[in-house]
C-alpha cells in the first residue's frame, strides 16, 4: 500500500468511526471526555509553560469538548497539518 492509499484509507476509517468524528458536543460520551481530558493532562506534563500556557490548553480543552471535537478527530486534523 502506498502513501495516498493509507491516507485514503485513514480518511475512510476517520469517516465512519464516531471516535474520529466531531459530533454534536451533547453525544460526546463519557470515554470520548475522559480521554480529552486524559490528553490535557498528558500536554500539561510535557510541554513547559513557555511553549503553551496553561490558558492555551485550557482553551484548546473547552473548544474541543464545546464543538464536540473527539480526540481521534484532533488527532487526525494535527495529521492533515502536517501533510
Amino acid at each position: 500500500m502506498d502513501l495516498n492509499q493509507l491516507k485514503k484509507e485513514a480518511k475512510r476509517i476517520a469517516k465512519d468511526d464516531p471516535q474520529f468524528s466531531v459530533v454534536d458536543p451533547k453525544q460526546l460520551d463519557e470515554k470520548q471526555v475522559e480521554d480529552i481530558d486524559k490528553f490535557i493532562s498528558f500536554i500539561k506534563r510535557v510541554f513547559p509553560p513557555d511553549v503553551i500556557t496553561v490558558s492555551d490548553i485550557n482553551d484548546l480543552k473547552a473548544s474541543l469538548k464545546n464543538n464536540g471535537v473527539t480526540l481521534g478527530a484532533f488527532v487526525m486534523s494535527l495529521e492533515q497539518l502536517a501533510g
